[in-house]
């Protein structure tokens, strides 16, 4: 998916349940989380948005108890798994096969 498309998605506030962000540009990476966390209101987003990564993560089974557990308020949860490529293939089956049927909640 190109920038142009990723915004227009933001714009329709993320309607998939799972997107995958890559970007050499630091900068671009940076800006597609920011403007992915600005879809959370900001008194809320403590309790909606999680973020992770892999390389000083807690274990793989606690994303998945994160990822399996609706956003309070009512509210889709997001949650951000940074360098993901780093994973430990045994850990990284468990996530894929989440991803296959995400959590409508988050």
């Amino acid at each position: 998916m190109s920038q142009k498309q990723f915004l227009k998605e933001i714009e329709n506030n993320l309607p998939s349940p799972v997107y995958y962000l890559y970007a050499k540009d630091s900068f671009l990476l940076k800006d597609a989380v920011d403007r992915v966390r600005g879809l959370v209101h900001e008194e809320r987003r403590e309790f909606n948005i999680m973020m992770y990564d892999i390389d000083s993560a807690p274990p793989v089974h606690t994303i998945m108890d994160v990822l399996n557990t609706p956003g309070f308020f009512g509210e889709r949860k997001i949650v951000i798994v940074r360098n993901i490529q780093t994973m430990k293939k045994k850990e990284a089956r468990v996530l894929f096969s989440y991803l296959d049927n995400p959590s409508s909640g988050s």
